[in-house]
Parts: structure tokens; sequence; C-alpha cells
């Protein structure tokens, strides 16, 4: 059986008669004795401490890392605890977690592919609290709240990489893009390894993890305008064939979806390539093309609203051990 932290009565853990020492200060942790067992006693107060500790970070600027609220004794709890500050001790490598549109910090492949080295005490998971419910997209809280995160949250120097899935990943395309490549000499950046986007809008055209086992065909690229023109330093494009958001092959009816990804990120319809202003007066110009390219393009979306399993569902495996791998 696999390893898993102290979590239920009867488990036992090294530093838990510290947690019981700490957890005394507060008006709910007091008498839990002084034993390495996980008494029932010690997992009310835990998870008390637990509620109290995820708002103050989730809401009041808290330095993370967060703390699950199931009683877990787990290394983020010991980490805020202050049990691991042991003078020499080597600094964990982090992993930034960016979700999907509607998606919350902690659920999505992103998040669950990252969770797994935390578990075993090789990473520290962060993710990333954003607006992921707007429409149109709020790309800059999520890029700001990452950039805060990376500057003032993460160890400088650390070893670190990133997660991200759809919307999350067109935020850390953009920030890996404009801000990390090229600046590895500033200390908050420094020591980047990689990592893993799913289902990224802006994948570089034909660049695709290689264990995925269905991937998109060969010379597809994200739906975005913009998609990254080449392959970020360590960082795997997860992709599935038919997904709506990472598999477009370049052609006249996926301009109209790229015009209307463009609507749905930015509100853009006037002023670019691909935008819903031009192929309107595309169409004004060439009905039958047109007309049968946007066709094909409400098909293909139509298709996609009924499965969206391509972008949703993934064999996370992979993505853990290339984590592992570019971390070590």
């Amino acid at each position: 059986m696999a390893w898993q932290p102290p979590q239920k009565p009867g488990d036992v853990g090294i530093l838990i008669p510290s947690a019981k020492k700490y957890l005394d200060r507060f008006s709910y942790g007091h008498n839990l004795g002084d034993s390495d067992e996980y008494t029932i006693e010690f997992g009310v107060a835990l998870r008390q401490w637990q509620v109290n500790i995820h708002y103050q970070v989730a809401f009041k600027g808290r330095p993370g890392p967060d703390v699950n609220l199931l009683g877990i004794f787990d290394w983020n709890v010991k980490k805020q605890m202050g049990l691991l500050e042991v003078a020499g001790a080597p600094v964990l490598p982090w992993i930034i977690t960016v979700g999907g549109h509607m998606g919350a910090w902690d659920l999505g492949p992103a998040y669950w592919s990252a969770l797994p080295l935390q578990q075993r005490g090789l990473a520290v998971v962060q993710g990333v609290g954003y607006d992921a419910a707007s429409l149109p997209f709020n790309n800059a809280s999520g890029y700001a709240e990452l950039s805060r995160i990376v500057h003032e949250v993460k160890p400088a120097g650390a070893p670190w990489a990133i997660a991200s899935h759809s919307q999350g990943a067109i935020i850390t395309s953009d920030f890996l893009e404009n801000v990390v490549v090229g600046n590895q000499a500033v200390p908050a950046l420094s020591n980047f390894r990689g990592g893993v986007h799913y289902g990224n809008p802006r994948r570089p055209r034909g660049v695709v993890a290689p264990w995925v086992h269905d991937p998109p065909p060969a010379g597809t690229e994200g739906l975005a305008h913009n998609v990254l023109p080449a392959q970020l330093p360590g960082v795997e494009e997860v992709a599935r064939a038919g997904d709506l958001y990472a598999d477009k092959l370049p052609g006249e009816a996926s301009e109209w979806k790229t015009s209307i990804y463009q609507l749905i990120v930015d509100l853009r319809i006037f002023g670019g390539v691909d935008t819903l202003g031009e192929q309107l007066v595309e169409l004004l110009t060439d009905p039958a093309g047109e007309g049968w390219a946007m066709f094909q393009a409400i098909t293909g979306g139509l298709q996609f609203a009924f499965d969206m399993g391509p972008h949703d569902n993934y064999d996370l495996g992979g993505a853990t051990r290339h984590l592992e791998t570019i971390l070590k």
C-alpha cells in the first residue's frame, strides 16, 4: 500500500506531538496530550485550524501553501505550522497550478496531476485562485495572482514548474512567454523547469506530449489566433483529438471558430486576424465559400458541445511523471 500522511484515529506521526503543542495555543486545541498518535480530539482541532488557515490563504493574503480541510496531517499542514523549519533543510520544488474556466483552484487535471508529488513529499503544490467565471475571460486576474505567487510567495531560487488547464493554460502561456523565458537571471524567475498544459488554446502547431494516446492529427494547433510560435522550455502540451480548444486544423472553418474564441476571450470583434468582423466581411464577399465554412464551424462546435470529454478527461499519469522528472 502506498504511503499516506496521518489522517485518522490510530495513525501515528513523528511530528504529531509538535503539532499538538502548536494547537494548544488556540482555545479549541487544549489538552490534546503529547503522544505521536492521531486521536479523535487531535483530528477535530486540526480541522478547525485548517478551516481558519484556508480562509486566511484564500482571502486574506496569508502566504501559502494552502491546507486541506479533511484533517489530513500532510506536508502543507506541517509547513504552515512551522514544523519543517530545520536549518539546512533542502528547499522543495514548487508546482504552481492554474485551473480552467469555471473550475476551482483545487480541482481539474492540472491540480490532480501535481497533487501526488506533494503527497509523497516531493513538491509543494500552490493553486492560483482567480476569476474563472467571467465572460469575456478575466485572464488579467489570473495573470496578476500567478505573478504575485511567483514573486512574493514561492521561495526565490526554488526549482519550480507550472501545470494548467484550458483558460489557465492561456494565462500560463502568456506569463511564461512574456515574463519567464529569457529572464532566468531574476531570482524569483530562476530555476524554472517546465510544466504541463492541458487543452491549451495557444498550443503550438504540431506539439503534443509523447504519452497522449489519442493526439490530434499532425499539423494541428490550438484554437487561439496567437498560438505559441514554438514549444516552451520543458512544457509538454497535453491535447487530445477532438478537443475544440486544442485541435484546430488551419482553414476557413477554423477561422470562424477562432473569431468566436477572440470574442469570448477579450471581446475582440474588429482589428485583427480572424476576428468576427473580418469573417463577416469575407462572408459578404464570398457568401458561398464562407457560408459553407461557417456551417462547418457551427456543426463542429455543436458536436463538441455534446462531447467535451477530449477537453476535460485525461490520463494524468504521464503528466505526473513528467513533473517529477523535470523537478529532480
